[in-house]
């Protein structure tokens, strides 16, 4: 592995640590959640959470414990989620970021770091190819304008949506 991701790797292995060693500011239940020895930790849990893709909650699990036959439920896992609340992964997604990708060219105050455009269905008509789209297997058939709200990251207005044919 580069140097560049190690180290990106290890700022974000040390930011879980950091919010690990202070769970109760983001529990819901301080005094309580996560006092008891579990399967599923907070640190773990935010680990769970941070590599999970988009498979099934039961073989994120299992992909996390190395199918270990000890892995915990998803039960378990969904327990110990409503425990935690949503202002974890903002803290950690806001000093992850800031310690990695520092700039102060902000767009209204957030760090724009990616934008995509939306597909605007109007009335179906076959005879317009460049906004025809083929929908499914099936042939059915739907028209779409692809409106991006951004020419680029660096726009200075970004309140223009321009459409155009996809």
């Amino acid at each position: 592995m580069s140097n560049y991701i190690n180290q990106v790797s290890d700022s974000l292995k040390n930011h879980i640590s950091e919010l690990a060693n202070n769970p109760c500011l983001f529990l819901r239940n301080p005094n309580v959640d996560f006092s008891r020895k579990r399967k599923i930790d907070f640190k773990t849990f935010i680990g769970i959470m941070m590599n999970s893709g988009g498979a099934t909650m039961s073989k994120e699990l299992l992909d996390f414990f190395d199918f270990n036959k000890n892995t915990p439920s998803v039960s378990a896992f969904t327990q110990q989620r409503s425990k935690v609340l949503p202002e974890a992964f903002e803290y950690l997604f806001k000093s992850f970021t800031d310690d990695n990708l520092p700039t102060t060219n902000n767009y209204h105050g957030y760090r724009l770091i990616a934008c995509d455009g939306s597909n605007l269905t109007i009335a179906t008509n076959q005879k317009d190819p460049e906004t025809f789209w083929e929908r499914n297997q099936y042939g059915s058939i739907v028209n779409k304008l692809h409106g991006c709200p951004f020419t680029g990251c660096g726009a200075s207005d970004a309140s223009e949506i321009k459409f155009s044919a996809s």
